[in-house]
């Protein structure tokens, strides 16, 4: 079994054309070659998404770091400012602040979840089109073998 560094098995991509369209390929065909370089091209594109969707994480961790902290500091001057106030009065602007802070938080996280959802499709569609591809370049390759 013949497989390169990316996984590839060359033998078993062989004797599917062989048996799907009656065309013998060589060990060295440079069809092969377009297969190594879609799966190359394919492995970059994912390494890229990777590397976003790991800085779109880090974005997100660090916005959720920064409410905390905005929430905590606007807390703590609403606590001092309103030291001259009631108990009950003083409760209810925490907790107004505090769920004002949670809200937003979760609405920048919903915001970034979208993005990373598009990254995602965009990652699928981009392996569907290199697959598309591949599949074209081996019908042109066969076809023109054959004729």
């Amino acid at each position: 079994m013949e497989r390169t560094g990316c996984g590839i098995d060359f033998d078993e991509i062989r004797k599917t054309i062989a048996i799907e369209h009656n065309v013998l390929l060589d060990k060295g065909d440079p069809i092969l070659a377009a297969v190594t370089l879609n799966e190359l091209v394919l492995q970059r594109y994912v390494e890229i998404l990777m590397e976003a969707n790991e800085t779109h994480r880090k974005a997100i961790e660090a916005a959720l770091q920064q409410g905390i902290t905005d929430a905590k500091q606007t807390a703590g001057r609403v606590i001092t400012e309103a030291a001259d106030y009631v108990s009950e009065q003083t409760n209810m602007a925490v907790s107004a602040v505090l769920n004002e802070g949670e809200a937003q938080i979760k609405r920048d996280l919903s915001g970034s979840r979208k993005e990373l959802q598009t990254t995602r499709k965009t990652a699928i569609i981009a392996a569907a089109v290199s697959c598309f591809c591949t599949v074209a370049t081996l019908g042109t390759v066969a076809f023109n073998v054959v004729y």
